[in-house]
């Protein structure tokens, strides 16, 4: 399983120049609109893309129908892939805090700091069911049929919230208790929506043919 997670990092080197430039760009964007912590948290669904990106790279090269011939189980080609989703998830995690310090200091600007722990839990939660969908709709309909729903991921919820703000409807208020229960429930449900994802992915991936 080493080899496999190693497989999947070293295929990911060479998208490091991207990352790096789109990881610039949300850096900038967070110096720009005056707040370290929005553009901070823009740094996140880089993952999603890299998650992505892998299952890409394995199409080009026929990697399953190779990995299929190799004396390993099924489930542990899935779980793998998992495995180096999670270390990126939590290495641009990293990324984002360190963007966050370095442009809080930069501007001078802590009053967002309070946000960081609720802020971050939401986003963490949120992201691992995002890819938790990503990774199944991924081995269950390959890279192409899965870019689309990739796209409306990120397109969707900007679409649905252009439309809520220019109708002028009225927000529910939401108490104090409410919103500190959401962002601890959200990180749990980010994980058992992992953990579901991987049984399912397991699942189709045991009985496709390549």
């Amino acid at each position: 399983m080493k080899g496999l997670i190693l497989k999947d990092l070293i295929t990911l080197k060479s998208y490091g120049k991207s990352l790096l430039l789109i990881f610039a760009l949300f850096l900038f964007l967070g110096l720009s609109s005056g707040s370290p912590l929005s553009g901070a948290m823009m740094v996140m669904p880089i993952s999603i893309m890299a998650a992505y990106v892998t299952f890409s790279y394995d199409k080009l090269s026929n990697w399953d129908c190779y990995a299929c011939t190799m004396p390993m189980k099924r489930s542990e080609i899935v779980i793998a892939r998992y495995f180096v989703t999670i270390i990126l998830s939590l290495l641009f995690f990293a990324a984002s805090l360190l963007s966050y310090l370095f442009t809080a200091v930069i501007m001078q600007n802590f009053s967002e700091v309070y946000l960081l722990i609720p802020s971050y839990s939401v986003l963490f939660g949120l992201i691992m069911i995002l890819i938790s969908l990503i990774l199944v709709l991924n081995y269950k309909f390959g890279p192409d049929k899965a870019r689309i729903a990739l796209i409306l991921i990120f397109i969707l919820p900007s679409i649905f919230t252009a439309l809520i703000t220019q109708s002028n409807v009225p927000m529910p208020v939401i108490s104090e208790s409410t919103i500190m229960l959401f962002c601890t429930i959200m990180p749990i449900l980010g994980i058992v929506a992992l953990l579901l994802s991987y049984l399912m992915a397991a699942k189709i991936y045991q009985h496709k043919e390549f």
